[in-house]
């Protein structure tokens, strides 16, 4: 019983750990996706592993954003949502911060 136990604890703490990092594979599993699906079905192809990163009611129906994180790629994938349907999504890659070297030279008298 206490083997059990351990190898359930295991489990739940590499599935928590998976999650705080990202989604395996992302890339390859955002392939499965067409404009037009639930956002249930989205959900059952890249999991639960999502942010939601905005919501709200328009004049054309309720609107949510989610954004999903791969474990080794740069980036993110945003989706978003029109009365529970995907209507658009892309890869986002936040700007590169520029590296610069500067040389201050002192003047001494």
């Amino acid at each position: 019983m206490k083997r059990i136990t351990l190898i359930a604890s295991i489990v739940i703490l590499l599935s928590a750990c998976a999650s705080q990092f990202g989604v395996a594979n992302l890339g390859s599993k955002v392939k499965q996706l067409e404009i037009g699906m639930t956002k249930k079905e989205v959900i059952k192809v890249l999991g639960t592993s999502y942010d939601i990163i905005g919501a709200g009611r328009t004049p054309q129906g309720t609107e949510e954003t989610i954004r999903y994180s791969g474990l080794n790629a740069y980036g993110y994938y945003v989706f978003h949502f029109l009365d529970n349907e995907l209507m658009e999504f892309y890869h986002e890659v936040p700007p590169q911060p520029i590296e610069q070297n500067v040389n201050i030279k002192h003047d001494h008298d």
